[in-house]
């Protein structure tokens, strides 16, 4: 699942920095709150690696502790995005349709990516 959640930032970072440079810039930076939700998994993952390798912590609470990264970076990710959305249109329904549009998508994501997670164990 790492190879995943990074294939989702790269794709993330390479379709953002196309949008910049066709002139697009408040798009571009407007899709970046998506990679923080692959990053928190990927961190939350080698946090589980650590844990285990130390025998410090039962392996349930290891998981449970993953999964509130995934939890936090899933709502960072949506923090940011209605915080931004703000400076990116200024149109109300056009800013909260993207914003609920996003929020779902990162939502399902997070879902996957939990639920890959567990299925791996």
């Amino acid at each position: 699942m790492m190879a995943a959640c990074f294939a989702i930032i790269i794709i993330v970072l390479i379709s953002s920095f196309m949008c910049v440079r066709s002139g697009n810039k408040k798009f571009g930076l407007s899709i970046l709150p998506i990679a923080l939700v692959p990053l928190g998994h990927m961190l939350g993952s080698q946090i589980l690696l650590r844990l285990n390798n130390s025998s410090i912590v039962p392996e349930m609470a290891a998981m449970s502790i993953v999964t509130a990264v995934d939890v936090a970076a899933f709502v960072a990710a949506s923090a940011v995005l209605i915080v931004c959305s703000k400076s990116f249109f200024k149109r109300k329904s056009m800013r909260s349709s993207y914003c609920t549009i996003l929020t779902c998508f990162m939502a399902i994501l997070t879902l996957v990516l939990l639920i890959n997670f567990y299925g791996e164990i």
